[in-house]
């Protein structure tokens, strides 16, 4: 600890990682999300603006060369949200694990990891009931600990939104400390002295604070640089990398002994809200790491060097984006994220509709529990383990904990309903639902499926609570004129949304219908187990026919359900599906075939409906990413057969389009359109022969030339990305050899023979990665094979600090 004066600056830079869960509460995957585009939803959208670039952020040299990449995780101190690190492990695992050595690296480094938890749901927790703080503090501490492999001192407030509860509820659960805004500081008290007033512009922010949190305990509380923080999220700050760095020195100059210049922001502002907002940081982190004057550490290695001798009360009921308390999760707040002309009076009505069905599923949790589990609300604490590892054995482990006796399949599924039942009653809660400005944004929309969820479940326990949640959501009038109301967003949005097995089914037959199935299969979140099959195709009309089991994971829950399909051709699809009646045997499959074989088809789709009752489904009825793989599949024939009319007519009148432009003669837009979609084409094969070594780089050359006297423009950007990709696939390779030298200069060098504009951020990650693995044990000439390499892909790594 340090005892003694030290004029050095300590700087912390602390980043909350995080986006609201966003799957489909039905599916546990993601639906397309348009507003993201060109990317599938924002989770990638924001990986790829963000949340990778810091995991190896470009540091450059004075000449604009790539003197290192920089894990900026390892120098800053961050939280993620735990819902984001769930898709981050699934869908970008080298982010994942970028994040978690950042963590190992700065615990080797400062004896405590960079890492805080983050409360799970990102509730306000103010405003949830304590029993609900306390479950979701305790997800998020067990989350931290199975991805970090290590108890967690700090944790992040969503919002910071803050009172003494939810600070007592944080140190009875073992956290030593939390970040606020400076605004949500009361009074101080600094070494003892009286209690006096402060406003942001007289906190001194580079001390910790103590705050008594009632019963014996306090927290440590940080409260961030308003300036920094306000300049890099608003400001100018993240335009110069190194003057951000000058700046933060100069705050603690002067400041007495070990004083801590920290600044706090959303992560996304480092690459997502500012670009190359992650190169910015990296530079300034370089710049503090050189500079003899600073520490650049996290705030628990802080505390175990410097005593906290000041204390300090806080502003309760207050949030760092909300200057009205917490209104914005509440009543009808004026902050907005863009529509000031908007009204807000939708959050209070929210709010309110949600407390009473969260009153009433927990009442039927507790009443429906306590037959099977020992301590309910114990077990929903618990439950957060098998969230995280959903496999036999831990659910084995965590009923032999929490039940109270061995129970049968029917009562174990009715446990899992009822603690998925409480898992969505706290997702509902996400603070996202309230800080946009209209119900019918996606934040809002994932909330209101999060509570069409939960009453879903809690209708297996008692009467349906939807029609009175409806009634409430009534009240709350949307700003968009088609949906008038929050109810109105449920009814529109919310309902489309709901997948039950048998739409699943559905999914799967549909898809059955045009490749046969296997035996099992795992769709979304149902395991589909084949029973029986009969099937006809061929012919104009293929048929399908089956009994399945389905199985929902999350519950445990089985059916057999019988289906019939029909595959008319195209993207039309007529789809019948019904809960397994054995007592009706006219729907075995087998018996099905027979008969869609001997009637006419009018009077096979007539039987249907007697057999199947209810709506039939469609292609439109499948979830985003299978109805386009089956509208892919079902357009290829048409795509190739208007391939080979086009071909034809270019074939055919090769001289006549050679004797036009050659004369400078306009072509016939029809003859023009066929041509660019024939050049485009061959373009795009040629391209992908030459990269797997089936054709020479000469044959994509001549189309390029063909387009160029033709007057024709390729597009070039498929084929650029395809030549990115391949040239990072070499340095997957390992270890680095001439060959690999080769074939990346061959690769680099197509690319520029072809006019390609090639991002080389994949491919300077690997070879980056294969340098400071490899470097030492390379002989001379292998050296300096690579020292080329690194030059052509912008490297100037002689002058770096590889």
């Amino acid at each position: 600890m340090v005892t003694t004066r030290d004029s050095r600056v300590f700087v912390c830079v602390h980043g909350h990682f995080y986006q609201p869960p966003r799957e489909n509460p039905w599916l546990g995957a993601i639906e397309r999300q348009p507003s993201a585009a060109p990317y599938h939803d924002w989770n990638e959208r924001i990986t790829a603006e963000c949340y990778q670039p810091n995991a190896r952020a470009r540091v450059l040299n004075r000449e604009g060369r790539i003197a290192q990449l920089r894990n900026n995780y390892a120098w800053i101190s961050f939280n993620f949200g735990p819902t984001l690190l769930q898709w981050l492990q699934r869908k970008a695992p080298d982010v994942y694990s970028a994040i978690r050595e950042a963590d190992r690296e700065s615990q080797a480094r400062l004896g405590h990891g960079n890492a805080i938890a983050q409360v799970y749901g990102h509730a306000i927790l103010p405003l949830a009931g304590a029993r609900d703080q306390r479950t979701q503090v305790r997800w998020g501490i067990a989350d931290f600990e199975a991805r970090f492999g290590r108890k967690p001192r700090g944790m992040w407030l969503p919002e910071t939104a803050v009172d003494l509860a939810s600070l007592r509820c944080l140190a009875e659960e073992g956290i030593r400390f939390t970040v606020l805004a400076p605004a949500q500081a009361a009074r101080v008290s600094l070494a003892g002295g009286p209690f006096q007033p402060v406003h942001p512009q007289s906190l001194d922010t580079t001390r910790p604070y103590l705050c008594r949190v009632g019963e014996g305990r306090e927290m440590v509380l940080f409260f961030y640089d308003p300036e920094l923080a306000s300049g890099i999220a608003f400001g100018d700050l993240l335009r110069d990398g190194r003057a951000l760095a000058a700046r933060m020195l100069a705050r603690g100059l002067g400041k007495g002994d070990h004083p801590l210049v920290h600044v706090a922001a959303d992560g996304e502002t480092y690459g997502h809200h500012h670009r190359f907002g992650d190169m910015a940081l990296a530079a300034a982190l370089d710049e503090l790491e050189r500079d003899a004057r600073v520490v650049v550490t996290n705030y628990a290695a802080y505390l175990e060097q410097v005593p906290v001798v000041d204390r300090v009360e806080i502003h309760e009921r207050t949030a760092w984006s909300c200057a009205h308390g917490l209104a914005r999760w509440s009543a009808d707040c004026p902050c907005h994220t863009g529509h000031s002309n908007w009204q807000h009076q939708w959050r209070g009505p929210l709010r309110s509709a949600f407390e009473w069905l969260k009153d009433e599923l927990d009442r039927r949790f507790e009443r429906y529990a306590s037959r099977w589990l020992r301590d309910p609300w114990l077990a929903r604490d618990g439950y957060v383990n098998v969230l995280l590892q959903p496999d036999g054995e831990v659910r084995e482990d965590f009923l032999r904990r929490h039940a109270r006796r061995a129970l049968s399949a029917r009562e174990r599924a009715s446990v899992w309903k009822l603690l998925e039942m409480q898992h969505a009653g706290l997702l509902m809660f996400t603070s996202c639902g309230w800080f946009f400005d209209d119900p019918s944004g996606l934040e809002t929309t994932q909330v209101l499926s999060y509570a069409a969820r939960a009453t879903e479940l809690a209708a297996e326990f008692g009467t349906s609570l939807e029609p009175e949640l409806v009634a409430r959501l009534e009240s709350g009038k949307s700003n968009v004129a088609e949906f008038g109301s929050i109810a109105g967003v449920y009814r529109r949005l919310v309902h489309a949304r709901r997948f039950p097995a048998e739409r699943v089914v559905a999914h799967y037959a549909m898809l059955g219908a045009l490749e046969p199935p296997p035996k099992i299969q795992e769709t979304y979140t149902y395991r589909i187990t084949a029973v029986e099959r009969a099937f006809d195709t061929g012919a104009t009309t293929s048929f399908a026919a089956g009994r399945v089991l389905a199985r929902h994971l999350p519950t445990e829950e089985e059916r057999d359900y019988d289906y019939v399909v029909l595959h008319f051709g195209g993207h039309e699809f007529r789809c019948a599906v019904s809960l397994a009646r054995p007592e009706f045997v006219r729907t075995k499959p087998a018996e099905l075939l027979a008969r869609y074989r001997s009637q006419p088809l009018g009077q096979f789709l007539r039987e249907m409906e007697v057999w199947f009752p209810g709506a039939p489904f469609h292609l439109g009825d499948l979830f985003d990413a299978a109805r386009r793989e089956i509208l892919n599949r079902v357009t290829h024939e048409i795509r190739e057969r208007i391939a080979r009319l086009y071909e034809r007519v270019i074939d055919e009148q090769r001289r006549l389009i050679e004797f036009l432009t050659s004369e400078d003669l306009p072509l016939l837009p029809e003859l023009r359109l066929a041509l660019s979609f024939v050049l485009q084409r061959r373009w795009d094969e040629r391209v992908a022969q030459f990269l797997c070594g089936e054709a020479e780089l000469d044959e994509a050359l001549a189309v390029a030339d063909d387009a160029r006297r033709w007057g024709i423009e390729l597009d070039k950007e498929g084929a650029a990305r395809a030549v990115a990709e391949a040239v990072a696939v070499v340095f997957s390779a390992s270890p680095f050899s001439t060959a690999i030298a080769e074939r990346a200069h061959a690769l680099l060098d197509a690319g520029a023979g072809m006019g390609l504009l090639v991002d080389l951020h994949a491919a300077q990650d690997g070879f980056y990665q294969l340098w400071l693995r490899e470097q030492h044990a390379w002989p001379e000439d292998l050296k300096q094979q690579a020292a080329r390499l690194a030059e052509r892909l912008g490297f100037a790594l002689a002058s770096g600090n590889a």
